[in-house]
């Protein structure tokens, strides 16, 4: 699939502009999109979405289902867009037995930093996990996530663009990031943590307050050096202090010590 001009807001969308893009892209056979209408938006951390409703002619056919989302990414999650669609246009079709979400559009422009694609509605045709994830539903996500990393562990083409970008901080491959940027992430880190412990307060455990700061000081040595499935453990305890979210925390801790990460910063 070919990138297209970036999508920034909804209202751009017309039903000429989406024929003309899942007819390029290869899922319009024939007919034509007659209308479009928004049902919703939300956002998330990266992006906006807004959740579309499609009608086509009577002599539509294709692999578009009625009900889309359209994903815009905020300009400082730009390079997540870039990566995203690398996954989605490389690592998935190289990937043996791969399940991924089809991409009907994409669209990114780097000096703007806009991206967008558009998508299936997977609430549509998926149904939330259990409150109490099942040991079933584990194991499901589980083996499809070991499927990426027994095809591109240690491959060289991690070692190039765009995974080598400056992204997303220390919550990287350790092949794809430098030394003095895992070391610069936990002092930003390091910074963001006081007005977290200010914010919420005595809803944070001091123990818990007390590991995140060992972990931030302890957590460039491991990962320069070690393999461990404990070391991505001990990066989720990064994740909560840019969300703001005193349960995110004690999750972390739980797993930080279900896990004995402590045993890995010495």
């Amino acid at each position: 699939m070919k990138l297209s001009e970036p999508i920034t807001h909804a209202e751009q969308l017309t039903p000429a502009l989406l024929t003309d893009r899942f007819g390029r892209n290869g899922f319009l056979e024939s007919g034509s999109v007659t209308s479009i209408e928004k049902t919703d938006s939300f956002e998330s951390s990266c992006a906006e979405w807004d959740r579309l409703s499609l009608t086509f002619s009577d002599d539509y056919m294709g692999d578009i289902p009625n009900a889309i989302v359209l994903k815009i990414y905020r300009k400082g999650w730009f390079g997540g867009g870039v990566i995203e669609w690398t996954f989605y246009d490389e690592l998935a079709p190289k990937t043996p037995d791969a399940s991924v979400c089809p991409v009907f559009d994409c669209g990114f422009d780097h000096n703007e930093k806009n991206c967008h694609y558009l998508m299936p509605d997977l609430s549509v045709t998926h149904e939330d996990g259990p409150k109490k994830a099942t040991y079933q539903l584990h194991k499901a996500v589980i083996e499809e996530l070991l499927k990426y990393h027994i095809r591109w562990w240690n491959d060289p083409r991690l070692d190039e663009w765009p995974f080598m970008m400056q992204a997303g901080g220390p919550l990287r491959m350790a092949q794809a990031i430098s030394e003095e940027d895992v070391r610069d992430s936990c002092a930003s880190f390091e910074e963001a943590l006081k007005p977290l412990i200010q914010e919420l307060g005595d809803d944070l455990d001091p123990v818990h307050i007390e590991t995140m700061e060992r972990v931030i000081r302890g957590y460039p040595n491991v990962f320069l050096f070690e393999y461990d499935y404990r070391l991505s453990v001990l990066s989720c305890v990064f994740c909560p202090i840019l969300w703001k979210r005193a349960f995110s925390v004690r999750n972390a801790i739980k797993a930080y010590q279900d896990w004995d990460c402590g045993a890995l910063l010495g």
